[in-house]
């Protein structure tokens, strides 16, 4: 269905999470890029993939350092406002 064009994406894409099946994998472009987005994603164990610019997460612009690995895993930690956020919510 047709939503208001005033509506954030990520609201939208939190409304269908429950609709994803357990194999499915969505990629969302960087303006999903978010610790409260991606948390949610986790605690629904939704397998996802989310673009983000470099200077989002000190993490992903490591990726990009000349001596980097080409394969890494990547773990992200949440500033302590948005760890207080995500138990809120």
């Amino acid at each position: 269905s047709l939503s208001p064009f005033n509506i954030y994406e990520s609201d939208l894409a939190k409304k269908m999470i429950d609709g994803l099946k357990a194999d499915d994998l969505s990629i969302f472009d960087r303006g999903y890029a978010s610790y409260l987005f991606m948390v949610l994603l986790i605690q629904k164990k939704k397998h996802f993939i989310i673009r983000c610019s470099k200077s989002l997460f000190v993490a992903a612009k490591n990726m990009f350092d000349a001596d980097a690995p080409e394969n890494m895993i990547v773990l992200i930690d949440a500033p302590a406002q948005q760890r207080r956020r995500v138990k809120e919510t």
